[in-house]
């Protein structure tokens, strides 16, 4: 199993302290030849940060490889999917048990992502710094 996640990308925008590299994710299907008449097949661009590296000389319109460690990928599941449905499963789990009605114990469960979303977005600084990408130019 690769060490690294990485995708190819286009340079943006670049500021003092970060560039701004855009990349396009796609489907798995991505390869297919019936891909432009397939309905289920799709492509989305995102915008991706990266911190300047004194040293690195980049410009706009540059194609760059935007290269994250595995580690970081796991962390960002883990935050963005995992925890999030374990703590829906657990709070409709222990709601349906106290309480008879069921939307209500539906609607508790749901309820409860918000300080988990108000305390990620309290983290941010420190997440962010966590989950960080670094670029590499891409010679042809």
């Amino acid at each position: 199993m690769a060490e690294k996640i990485e995708h190819d990308g286009v340079i943006d925008n670049i500021t003092d302290s970060v560039i701004y590299v855009r990349i396009s994710q796609r489907s798995a299907c991505a390869g297919c030849s019936v891909q432009n008449s397939c309905p289920t097949s799709e492509s989305k661009i995102k915008i991706i940060e990266v911190p300047v590296i004194k040293g690195n000389s980049f410009a706009i319109g540059d194609k760059v490889k935007v290269i994250a460690q595995r580690s970081v990928g796991i962390i960002a599941v883990l935050f963005s999917c995992v925890i999030p449905l374990l703590l829906v499963v657990i709070t409709l789990f222990i709601a349906s048990i106290w309480i008879e009605n069921d939307a209500l114990a539906g609607t508790i469960s749901l309820i409860i992502l918000l300080p988990y979303i108000l305390i990620l977005r309290l983290m941010r600084k420190k997440l962010k710094s966590r989950l960080t990408f670094y670029i590499e130019p891409i010679t042809e």
